[in-house]
């Protein structure tokens, strides 16, 4: 098709038919670079006081970094909680997400604050604990984001559960 257009006979239909192609092989060929060049990120790891803390409780939470972190502009971790309903329409599954929280743990712009801290982090009472049913879902996770100007920003997700507290009727495996 190029060839034809450089003598001057420009092939409308078959320009026009290859169009999609080419622009879904730009793409994917885009996406691949970004997710090539995130692979030289700096990697998070999370050390957590409790494997789980109760509504109303709390827990410590500490970072550090692996790889170079010079180049993390901005530093942001997060408690956060969603709602994940599963349904069917027709045929399909469909799953529909809703964040319901986000508890700013720490944010850090320094960069010794940014490889490595420790933070506090409380859970209110007045949210919903972790819940797992065939087709829906209360999750909990640590979000962990740092932005890395001209660069695939870092983006980890760790899971965390939320506990029901100790007096709740939904507290253990059956209804009190």
């Amino acid at each position: 098709v190029v060839g034809e257009w450089r003598t001057g006979d420009g092939p409308w239909g078959a320009s026009l038919f290859m169009t999609p192609f080419v622009l879904i092989g730009l793409l994917l060929l885009g996406g691949t670079v970004y997710q090539f060049l995130a692979i030289f990120n700096p990697r998070p790891t999370l050390i957590v006081s409790a494997t789980s803390a109760p509504l109303g409780g709390g827990f410590d939470l500490q970072w550090r970094f692996s790889g170079n972190t010079r180049s993390v502009r901005r530093l942001k971790i997060a408690l956060k909680g969603r709602e994940e309903a599963r349904y069917r329409r027709g045929t399909s599954t469909h799953t529909d997400r809703r964040e319901f929280a986000a508890l700013a743990a720490a944010e850090a712009r320094h960069p010794a604050e940014i490889r490595a801290g420790r933070a506090r982090v409380s859970i209110p009472g007045d949210t919903m604990h972790s819940f797992d049913a065939p087709d829906n879902k209360i999750v909990w996770t640590l979000n962990v984001e740092g932005e890395i100007p001209g660069w695939p920003d870092v983006s980890e997700e760790f899971p965390f559960t939320v506990r029901p507290v100790a007096d709740s009727p939904f507290e253990g495996s059956r209804f009190k």
